[in-house]
């Protein structure tokens, strides 16, 4: 069996025997009554998708295996605790879509834990597209999922090409991303490391309470020189946000777009300094568009041997705790 779907079922535990779904790659519980999750979930090696949206009595989420990509969950509920294996395990991951929204109980430790564990995915994606041979194509895309319960990338180009983005509760943009502010543009300097082919950009909007009035949340990138003269072509990347189409606190929404990456690369290529804005709408065509406030925006430069270098330090790091 690789597909299950238990979508408004009763259901409140799976059986004992559940590890031994071995082919298993897709998991739908939202909205069913499930109370909790076996550890041996981690023993799936195949499982890539578990939608535990509206889940109400859930408290916590076990350790998922490495071949893991997307995990949907929010609405209100129970949610206290998200459980991660060690650094070393967690450099192992290929998670693509991770998505906490709204009203979720979750403690501090849990929250820590999922700020590194975006860092770890994002970092890690970012430094393998750029050590692609096709990274640098410009073709559109986009990603979300479907109104079922289906999970879709749309692409029209090499797969590898696909976004990767975490959304989670949080009010500030993390202090590793290199530039952040309360605004809606950011002044960068890369005079002593100037841009290449083989250069991204990290991008962390923080999306304040309020309400949507389509579930398509688009950002849209410009870039402009230091003294900002603007080019009149733009760059965005598009993702969808659940019902109900409102959020009640604020989120942190990290994102790696080779899209929009290229686009800022490209354009400012020949520029030591220049300016980034973000505007931020949801929409449901391009004639629907309706504004939305960021509460925060943050760019990080990113480079082949930026993960690398980050690699290497969380490896020495969960060494040391090990030890200890």
């Amino acid at each position: 069996m690789k597909k299950l779907y238990l979508k408004g079922m009763e259901v409140q535990a799976l059986p004992s025997s559940f590890e031994h779904q071995s082919k298993l790659e897709i998991l739908c519980l939202r909205r069913s009554d499930i109370k909790r999750l076996p550890s041996c979930m981690k023993k799936l090696t195949r499982l890539q998708y578990l939608d535990i949206r509206y889940c109400f009595w859930l408290q916590t989420i076990p350790e998922l295996p490495p071949s893991f990509e997307t995990l949907l969950t929010g609405g209100y509920g129970q949610l206290e605790t998200v459980c991660f294996p060690t650094v070393g395990e967690q450099l192992k991951e290929n998670r693509k879509r991770v998505e906490l929204w709204d009203r979720l109980m979750l403690d501090e430790q849990s929250l820590t834990a999922i700020e590194l564990n975006a860092r770890i995915n994002v970092e890690k994606f970012a430094h393998r597209h750029l050590s692609a041979p096709k990274h640098d194509s410009d073709d559109s895309y986009e990603t979300g999922y479907d109104s079922d319960d289906s999970y879709e990338v749309g692409y029209s180009y090499d797969e590898s090409d696909e976004a990767v983005y975490y959304v989670y509760p949080g009010s500030r943009v993390p202090e590793w991303l290199e530039h952040r502010t309360m605004w809606d543009s950011i002044l960068i300097d890369l005079s002593s490391t100037p841009c290449s082919p083989h250069f991204g950009f990290i991008f962390c909007f923080i999306l304040g309470k309020q309400k949507f009035y389509h579930q398509k949340l688009v950002f849209e990138i410009t870039i402009s020189d230091g003294a900002g003269e603007g080019n009149e072509d733009k760059s965005s990347a598009t993702m969808r946000i659940p019902d109900p189409d409102e959020i009640y606190s604020d989120h942190v929404c990290l994102m790696y777009n080779p899209r929009c990456s290229h686009y800022v690369n490209s354009r400012a290529k020949n520029l030591t300094r220049f300016k980034i804005k973000v505007s931020t709408m949801s929409r449901y065509n391009l004639e629907e568009k309706v504004p939305v406030v960021l509460k925060g925006f943050g760019v990080s430069p990113i480079n082949p041997l930026t993960y690398q270098s980050f690699s290497q330090q969380m490896q020495v790091c969960d060494s040391i705790s090990q030890f200890h």
